[in-house]
């Protein structure tokens, strides 16, 4: 049994057997402890998606994934659409949500243009978004960094 000497907090108290590969998920794993602790256990838990910022602000909450436009009709009011494209068929339910997440679009989408002016954060163009988000995830939308973060994922049911 050896002791570990990490660069984070010192030499480590607990002694273990090194096996191939075990120190470094030990580094991996610090690594880990020490985001969590400096951007805060939500960011840190959840997985970030990229995209183009197409209009600012940050709102959380939960997502409804649609995947064509005659599901646009059983929105729920004050949740986060996550939509594949941003298209002028939108137009109508952006009184209803907080957020909008596509995966094409850019800055001039129509979609985009009229969330703006209804102060809704949006993010476009992430490519993954309706492949990584599922209905119920709480989500966070910063709309002015194009950046949204899967907080927590929805219970997954076995069918």
């Amino acid at each position: 049994m050896k002791e570990v000497s990490n660069d984070f907090n010192g030499p480590s108290k607990k002694k273990f057997g090194l096996r191939p590969g075990r120190a470094f998920k030990l580094i991996v794993f610090e690594l880990a402890k020490q985001r969590k602790e400096l951007i805060g256990e939500k960011e840190a838990m959840g997985w970030t998606i990229q995209g183009s910022s197409a209009g600012p602000g940050v709102t959380e909450g939960l997502a409804t994934v649609i995947a064509s436009n005659e599901d646009l009709l059983t929105i729920i009011p004050d949740t986060i659409l996550v939509y594949p494209h941003a298209s002028p068929v939108l137009t109508p339910v952006l009184p209803k949500i907080k957020g909008l997440v596509t995966d094409t679009g850019g800055l001039l989408a129509p979609a985009a243009t009229i969330a703006r002016e209804y102060g809704i954060p949006v993010v476009v163009g992430t490519s993954v978004a309706t492949d990584s988000i599922n209905d119920g995830d709480v989500i966070r939308v910063d709309g002015t960094n194009g950046r949204v973060l899967i907080i927590k994922m929805a219970q997954r049911y076995a069918s």
